[in-house]
């Protein structure tokens, strides 16, 4: 497709041969964010998509997306026209008083053409037929009168309640001591044209702090006019097939984004769209029945967790708190520093332990009842003794103690499987399978992902069809389409609604496609739900001082994470929820230096978290009907490397909220020793004596799966641990 290897103004083509680089730079500049594509016959709506189809869809775009597409770009081609030419009318200036409307335009004595479009942006195309500059990027959608106001060459742009929404006078701060004329050329009276310079430097440089002298030149109405009268410039074929390029660049802005969001943009084969017209999913029916929340939070990158909980005192005769000390050396926590906890007398091998002085919240809520700990937790396929691992006479999961292995089978608690179903996308087709296998209404379920990452709802079906988590942003809630940022910009709400439309229109019709098809449904179902819901979570007041909790955390974002959820909770009788999943996360636990700082902080962030999302609970009166658990993908080792730990396999992890039953420390701690009956090598690598089944069998028990669809539905791998047992229910949590 041509592209212009120089669209320097004709003012600075000896620069331009000079720096081919920097020209380049120049030609980009209006274009940034966007394919470097213009189209051979720009006048040709459908040239211009068949070119695009064949560049960004290898040809498969379907009838009902190109019929889509090409109207919008006839649309916005319209629109970023000027076809009234009152060059004659005006001799090719304005004049003080004078005014432009959309869609007018006029060309002065130079053959340059000042542009204002019929939505309302002001555009300098010089001679060449390239646009030098335009005011698009703030006035589009908004303007509807150019006047020229004053002798000071101000241009004045004003909307339909003639207020301004533009001046020349704003580009005065491009030099400090000679303000910029970008439309110079096209005024009457005594003016500064540009200085070439100083363009470039703006332009290509982004450099504003400069005093330059400025260049003053007369330019009167007989100069604007050629002495006797207007005089129209003669344009070549070229200048007329760039013009028209130019005059498409929104154009081709629009079907490109449009193309981006098409099925056959994002598959691989042909959509096949049928005319059957596909509204969005209708809302899920719900009984009202007890509300549940489910949180579950990801400490990413292998949290220290033998800091977490730490034998502290009354030990058996193997000394767990001495073992400690020793093992762990210059990361070991002080007795003197830990929050003590007691445990049920005999249930463990201490009768106290220590849990890390930056968890306060944590160890009240354990004091309170309303959390527990998992001892020595990890990735399991079977009971497994040290000699088993160390004689390979056992069935261990594949690639231990790798970040991307271990999260994903922490996430899946399917470690035989490489693409195995996420644990929480298991739980909640099951919570759907079972009620309609036996002729009920299911649960009105809903997932939300507060973080980038969805691997734990993988799998997740709804009437047998795929289903995907809701994605928030920690900091800005419920994402909605918000249109271009030039849109953003000039309060353009018309083009963010059009394109929204445009959109909709793309997935409104059925795929023959299985992928396709996914995607639109995925489509439409993403469009209705953020602007649903955040429609839902602009009404939300808190009754916590979330802002103050977020200056008080070192890494505020598990603190907005944690606020978005509680805004959804506080939503649940609007959005009719009876059983929500959340999906929040820190990273930053990979501690092989800086451990002691680091999990200071980390640990200080989460406790900030925790304890204002549980006030906020107990405020909204939920906290009975909320259960937040804490996982990573493993643990770390006993020993330190001078300056942190390394990876390693069993760790310690919490639940949390009003159902649990607290005060409890499930499985059995380890001894710590790195020659003891835990530790796999001279590291301390603990291998795990509790499964992760242990914590997801009780979890999706409360969620509402039976005990015999758990077993193989939810947890593939739960009968092999038969000879252990599993923890059930009512070890874990009191409700009924």
């Amino acid at each position: 497709m041509p592209h212009p290897s120089s669209p320097c103004p004709a003012q600075f083509s000896g620069f331009c041969a000079k720096n081919p680089t920097r020209a380049t730079r120049w030609a980009s500049h209006t274009n940034q964010g966007y394919l470097a594509y213009e189209p051979s016959d720009a006048s040709s709506a459908e040239g211009v998509i068949a070119e695009l189809d064949l560049l960004l869809s290898a040809g498969r775009l379907d009838n009902h997306s190109r019929q889509v597409i090409t109207a919008e770009y006839i649309r916005a081609n319209h629109l970023s026209s000027c076809p009234v030419d009152r060059s004659a009318e005006l001799c090719g200036r304005l004049t003080v008083g004078q005014e432009l409307f959309p869609g007018e335009s006029i060309t002065n004595a130079q053959g340059e053409t000042l542009c204002f479009t019929y939505d309302g942006a002001l555009r300098h195309i010089d001679a060449n037929g390239f646009e030098f500059f335009s005011t698009a990027q703030m006035t589009r959608g908004r303007g509807a009168k150019l006047a020229y106001e004053s002798h000071n060459q101000h241009l004045r742009m004003r909307d339909a309640d003639n207020r301004q929404v533009w001046t020349t006078a704003t580009y005065e701060h491009i030099a400090t001591d000679a303000p910029q004329r970008l439309f110079a050329t096209f005024l009457s009276g005594p003016c500064h044209r540009y200085d070439p310079t100083e363009v470039e430097r703006y332009w290509v440089y982004d450099y504003k702090s400069f005093s330059p002298e400025p260049i003053d030149t007369t330019c009167d109405a007989t100069d604007a006019c050629a002495g006797s009268g207007y005089t129209p410039p003669t344009r070549s074929a070229a200048y007329l097939a760039q013009r028209a390029r130019t005059d498409a660049s929104y154009a081709v802005k629009v079907a490109q984004n449009l193309f981006a969001q098409s099925a056959a943009f994002a598959t691989t084969n042909e959509p096949g769209t049928r005319p059957i017209a596909m509204p969005p999913p209708p809302p899920r029916p719900s009984l009202l029945r007890p509300y549940k929340a489910l949180v579950v939070l990801f400490m990413r990158g292998g949290a220290d967790t033998f800091n977490l909980l730490v034998p502290h005192s009354q030990c058996d005769d193997r000394q767990l708190q001495q073992q400690y000390l020793d093992v762990r050396g210059a990361v070991a926590i002080a007795a003197n520093q830990l929050l003590q906890i007691a445990v049920p007398a005999g249930s463990q091998r201490c009768d106290r332990f220590g849990v890390h002085p930056r968890m306060q919240t944590l160890a009240q809520l354990y004091a309170d009842g309303d959390a527990s700990f998992y001892a020595n937790t990890g990735n399991l396929l079977y009971p497994a003794t040290k000699m088993q691992y160390l004689d390979e006479t056992g069935t261990f999961p594949p690639q231990l103690f790798g970040h991307n292995t271990q999260q994903n089978q922490a996430e899946t608690v399917d470690p035989v499987k490489k693409f195995a179903d996420g644990v929480l996308g298991r739980i909640l087709t099951v919570l759907d399978e079972q009620a309609r296998a036996a002729g009920e209404v299911p649960l009105k379920t809903a997932a939300y992902s507060v973080t980038s990452n969805k691997f734990l709802f993988r799998g997740w079906k709804v009437d047998g069809t795929a289903a995907e988590p809701i994605m928030l942003s920690a900091r800005h809630g419920m994402l909605v389409y918000e249109g271009s940022d030039n849109a953003d910009t000039a309060e353009n709400a018309q083009e963010r609604n059009r394109t929204l439309t445009a959109i909709g229109q793309l997935a409104g019709f059925e795929a023959a496609s299985i992928y396709a098809e996914t995607h639109n449904a995925g489509l439409r179902a993403s469009l209705a739900d953020s602007e649903r819901i955040s429609a839902l979570l602009a009404q939300v007041s808190l009754s916590q001082n979330w802002n103050s909790a977020k200056g008080r955390a070192t890494f505020s974002e598990i603190v907005e994470q944690l606020e978005q959820v509680a805004s959804l909770i506080s939503q649940r009788a609007a959005l009719e929820a009876e059983r929500d999943v959340f999906l929040v996360e820190l990273s930053g636990f990979d501690s092989h230096a800086n451990l002691v700082e680091q999990q200071n902080d980390l640990f200080q962030s989460i406790d900030e978290a925790l304890s204002i999302f549980a006030a906020e609970m107990k405020a909204q009166g939920v906290w009975q009907q909320v259960t937040l658990a804490a996982i990573s993908e493993f643990g770390r080792t006993m020993t330190n490397n001078g300056r942190g730990t390394d990876h390693a396999w069993g760790g310690n992890y919490f639940i949390a909220g009003g159902p649990v039953r607290g005060g409890l420390v499930h499985g059995t701690f380890p001894e710590l020793r790195v020659d003891g009956p835990d530790s796999i090598n001279s590291k301390g690598q603990m291998l795990p004596t509790t499964p992760w089944e242990s914590l997801w069998k009780p979890i999706a028990s409360w969620m509402g799966v039976t005990d015999e669809r758990i077993d193989g539905g939810v947890l593939p791998n739960a009968a092999n641990f038969g000879s252990i047992g599993l923890l059930n229910r009512t070890a874990v949590f009191v409700d009924s």
